[in-house]
């Protein structure tokens, strides 16, 4: 086991003392000595490991984003020409003078610290971004000297790899977003007044000398000036110094006594100064107004849409903190449960001090000031580092815990998979969009990194028996399952439940076969029961064969434990390892592929590579602003899409490029179709990310446009699978429908519970205005199925539709089990609100296309 003995430490656990060294030999205490030197740093090594692996190496990994970022970078640029004299950086046609208070919007420490970076490594995002990742490391390192003064070097390891893998510290430590500062300075100045306070708090432990008192007072100065210059009074000053004077007061009042008379001094002057900051804070939010001092709130004054409270509070720590969200709220309970009075009841009091005081603090400002990173994080941290540590050394069942953190992590993991925009809540920004392209691939990543997690986490803190099975022999309980099978009912239950199968296994034949074309009564009189009892014949195995699962897994999971043990990794360690691997996937991996898709980085470094040397580019929209970071040569600027496409198309002996935005590419894309002869969309070369894409007025000879509305409008005729000649109030026509799976192929019937697209052919023989939805109705049988969304998901509106165009709208359709079984008919057409265009000639009803006859098997 690791020791955490140290110098000027107080006592610890039995389970963290070092086993005393043999006196019969001087080689055996050397060997025992350099064994304990090794295990005492081996926590801190890989806890520092884990930090600047999840802080330090994604730095370059991913561009600016614009413009949350990119806000930050021009700010920081501005810092460094007009006040660190970096001339160098000004940009011409830009602004270069130093920024007033007022355009920050907070205080001036995180702009300076970017600024620093800019300044020594020049203008580029990884030399922005380095300084606050430096912050974010001293954020770890004062966790760790927190925790590790009070409850050891192992809960402090545990606590400092937690804070290192939650996304909104280490989004905020990698990002030019500049909280990390915030976040830096609150631990720094909770740490060092919690130790000048509280430490040491035992009968035998030695007070701490002098020097390192006030290096802890200096560490709390230091924190609390920093805070007050990146957050304010409010944040930086009122949640650290009030949480721990609460604390100070609560113990006190529990009628214990800290370990010297300047231990107290400094609880009563915490006390006061949070005291007196949050009632400064307070006046300026409520009484102040809109010209309310910007170091006193720490954020602009101002009231947003949606009033958020301290349910967006929790909102933004569960996604936020995610997936060490799952066990906090046990850690609160677990690190709270110790009676003794010792440092690490104290230390659990002091981090539960600042969060409450945090929390209270976020969610008053939060209808005031908008949404801010939460400042506590730290806080959250080491509570799960105590707690995993006390599980580890005290024992416990730890079962129930298990399967409510299992029953969060599945919360969450479900709504990410759901809505892929709450990952973004880390970043606590307002209106930023999750990217189209990047879907697919969050769900991915869901769905990969939590089962792993799940599987160690149930087994980590399951209670399961340590000892290894007595395997497959005729006393195991696999054996003597089959065997009471065997002999129930004098040997003729086996023989119903063989009979069973076999029998119930028949019918799924006969829907295969009905499936292929052959006539089967049978099947039609079952109806839509069809379907279901079709997998009855997968209930008797099932039966039978789930104890004989249940008690393999088990088994494994056993025999997984004996070898943990066997080199002496404890249970409550392997829950540590399964977040902390899923934390760090998140963090090199999740949260890097999605920043590709929010930059335009990378449709920069696709145009260094294609084009050749002396080939313009222009830049159209926010991306323009991100064009002197990347571009490495001077970019023409566009005003409009209009004027976009009027410089690239105005040399066509010469080859162009323009970086473009999503949002622009409907209009672009119509524009091109009218200028070209015969009518193209326009030529994209890269379309990796849904946001930002790379066009050019030529295509190569071995390059294929990458449009993503190609797949939409075309000019050559479909040949859909069920024709149809429809005409919308002459001006457009309906040419046919297809129903086809997810790799485009046409099926002739549907299943339920099935994903398919439903495409709808269009000939545009008129230019439309109206901005139509379109409907879809699946009717029969007393249902119906109502497919109602936007045409082209609105990102190709009616006006862009040219004359001559051939255009499909896809919707995906999915049809619930009670659909099953039968023939429905298919309807189909365009609607505004109660109104719906209508149907001159063709098959139709009630303005609704006739599509024809859907079966559903």
């Amino acid at each position: 086991m690791m020791s955490v003995n140290e110098t000027e430490t107080p006592p610890v656990p039995a389970a963290e003392s070092e086993p005393a060294a043999p006196a019969n030999s001087g080689q055996v205490l050397r060997a025992d000595a350099g064994s304990q030197g090794r295990q005492r740093w081996a926590a801190p090594g890989v806890a520092a490991l884990v930090g600047l692996a999840s802080l330090i190496l994604p730095l370059g990994w991913s561009g600016l984003w614009a413009p949350y970022e990119l806000e930050t970078a021009e700010l920081a640029r501005r810092i460094a020409v007009g006040l660190h004299g970096a001339a160098r950086l000004g940009l011409e046609g830009a602004q270069n003078q130093v920024p007033t208070l007022t355009e920050l919007g907070r205080g001036q420490l995180p702009f300076s610290s970017v600024a620093v970076g800019f300044q020594v490594f020049g203008l580029s995002d990884w030399a922005g971004r380095l300084p606050l990742a430096v912050w974010g490391l001293a954020a770890l390192a004062a966790t760790f000297l927190l925790v590790s003064r009070l409850a050891g070097r192992v809960a402090a390891a545990y606590a400092s790899i937690a804070l290192a893998t939650m996304p909104m510290f280490f989004l905020q430590a990698r990002t030019l977003l500049g909280d990390i500062v915030a976040l830096s300075a609150v631990a720094m100045a909770g740490s060092g007044l919690a130790l000048a306070v509280f430490h040491p708090h035992g009968r035998d432990a030695a007070a701490p000398s002098r020097r390192a008192r006030a290096g802890w007072t200096a560490l709390a100065l230091l924190g609390l000036g920093s805070g007050f210059a990146s957050r304010g009074v409010l944040f930086g000053v009122a949640c650290p110094a009030l949480g721990v004077g609460l604390a100070w007061l609560t113990w006190r009042c529990a009628g214990r006594r800290c370990a010297s008379r300047s231990a107290e001094v400094v609880g009563a002057v915490s006390l006061a100064l949070g005291s007196a900051a949050l009632g400064l804070g307070l006046w300026a939010l409520f009484l102040g107004g809109p010209d309310a001092y910007l170091e006193v709130l720490g954020a602009h004054l101002s009231e947003p849409s949606k009033l958020p409270t301290h349910d967006a509070v929790l909102h933004q720590l569960g996604f936020g903190l995610f997936p060490w969200s799952a066990v906090a709220p046990f850690a609160f309970s677990v690190a709270l449960g110790s009676e003794n009075d010792d440092s690490e009841s104290a230390l659990g009091l002091c981090l539960v001090s600042v969060f409450a005081v945090s929390f209270a603090v976020h969610g008053l400002s939060a209808p005031y000031l908008g949404a801010l990173p939460f400042v506590a994080t730290f806080a959250v941290a080491g509570l799960i580092g105590v707690a995993f540590r006390r599980a580890e050394t005290r024992g416990g069942g730890t079962r129930l815990i298990a399967l409510a953190a299992a029953a969060l992590l599945i919360v969450f993991v479900y709504d990410l998979r759901s809505s892929p925009q709450q990952s973004l809540l880390p970043f606590v920004l307002t209106g930023a969009t999750f990217p189209e392209s990047f879907t697919t691939g969050a769900k991915r990543w869901m769905e990969f990194g939590a089962l792993p997690c799940l599987a160690l986490l149930a087994i980590a803190l399951g209670d399961l028996p340590h000892a290894p099975p007595r395997g497959f022999g005729a006393d195991s309980d696999y054996a003597r399952w089959l065997k009471a099978l065997g002999e129930r009912w004098h040997g003729r239950l086996s023989w119903i439940l063989i009979g069973g199968t076999l029998l119930l296994g028949v019918l799924p034949v006969l829907r295969f076969l009905q499936a292929r074309g052959v006539d089967v009564p049978l099947v039609g009189a079952l109806g839509r029961w069809s379907r279901p009892l079709g997998y009855a014949f997968l209930i008797v195995p099932s039966v039978v064969a789930a104890p004989l699962a249940a008690w393999l897994l088990r088994d494994l999971a056993s025999y997984l434990l004996s070898l943990l043990e066997r080199i002496g990794l404890s249970c409550a360690r392997l829950g540590v390892i399964a977040l902390a691997a899923f934390g760090l996937a998140l963090s090199l991996g999740y949260y890097p592929a999605l920043a590709a898709q929010l930059s335009p980085r990378d449709v920069f470094a696709a145009f260094r590579q294609r084009a050749k040397p002396g080939e313009a580019l222009a830049v159209l929209g926010e991306a323009s602003r991100v064009a002197p970071y990347y571009a490495g040569a001077a970019v023409h600027e566009p005003k409009s899409p209009k004027e976009g496409l009027d410089w690239l198309l105005a040399a066509p002996e010469e080859r162009r490029w323009l970086v473009l935005g999503a949002r622009d590419l409907g209009q672009l894309n119509s524009s091109y179709r009218q200028r070209v002869n015969p009518p193209a969309n326009l030529p994209i070369l890269d379309a990796v990310s849904s946001e930002v894409l790379l066009a050019s007025n030529q295509l190569g000879a071995s390059e294929q446009n990458d449009n993503p509305l190609s797949i939409w409008v075309t000019r050559e005729r479909p040949q859909p699978e069920h024709p149809l000649d429809v005409d919308l109030n002459g001006q457009l026509r309906c040419i046919g429908w297809a129903i086809t799976d997810p790799k485009g192929r046409p099926v002739p019937h549907v299943s339920t519970g099935q994903p398919y697209d439903f495409r709808i052919y269009w000939e545009v023989i008129e230019p439309q205005t109206s901005n139509w939805k379109t409907f879809i109705h699946i009717d029969g049988n007393r249902r119906r199925y109502n497919g109602d969304h936007d045409t082209l998901q609105g990102k190709y509106p009616f006006k862009y539709w040219q004359k001559g165009d051939f255009v499909m709208d896809v919707h995906r359709l999915e049809l619930e089990p009670h659909f099953s079984g039968a023939s429905y008919q298919v309807y189909f057409g365009l609607f505004i609100g109660d109104r719906r265009l209508a149907v001159k000639s063709g098959k139709h009803q009630d303005d609704r296309i006739i599509g024809g006859n859907l079966v559903v098997d």
